[in-house]
């Protein structure tokens, strides 16, 4: 399976969140962190926000920070959120353009090991990505090496 680069910017941002819960972080700063578009990385705030994920404060101190604790936000939930296309054409509502849809057995296949993709993901959290936390604040360039709260 292949995961979009939203999906991948998500959790990179969320990571970089989760170690930093004592204060706000601007789209500026992940970008930055990560070398990445900020604007591609406001787009993933606002659907993370509207995801219920993050919360979000304007002005001159505002920014992102998490909504919920890192142990309640599963990396399968996050996925999920984000990977809005299926994962072949005959799981699009209708069935797709296959001619062979409705005898194929690769469909079930699929659309099991899929479910199976995403149960595996469901056993991590936010926190399970972060549980090292000094290695990941020295690849971000964070001051702070403390384990996050």
């Amino acid at each position: 399976m292949h995961l979009h680069q939203k999906t991948d910017y998500a959790l990179r941002m969320l990571i970089l969140l989760a170690m930093e819960p004592e204060r706000p972080v601007s789209v500026a700063e992940v970008a930055g962190a990560y070398g990445l578009s900020e604007h591609h990385l406001s787009k993933i705030a606002q659907r993370l926000r509207d995801l219920g994920l993050v919360v979000t404060t304007r002005g001159r101190h505002g920014g992102l920070a998490l909504a919920r604790a890192p142990e309640t936000i599963e990396v399968g939930a996050v996925v999920r959120g984000f990977e809005e296309e299926s994962l072949v054409e005959c799981f699009e509502p209708g069935g797709g353009r296959c001619a062979i849809g409705r005898a194929c057995v690769l469909r079930r296949a699929l659309r099991e090991a899929e479910a199976r993709f995403l149960e595996v993901l469901d056993g991590y959290t936010l926190a399970d990505l972060v549980a090292q936390p000094a290695p990941l604040a020295r690849a971000l360039g964070l001051s702070r090496r403390a384990a996050p709260g």
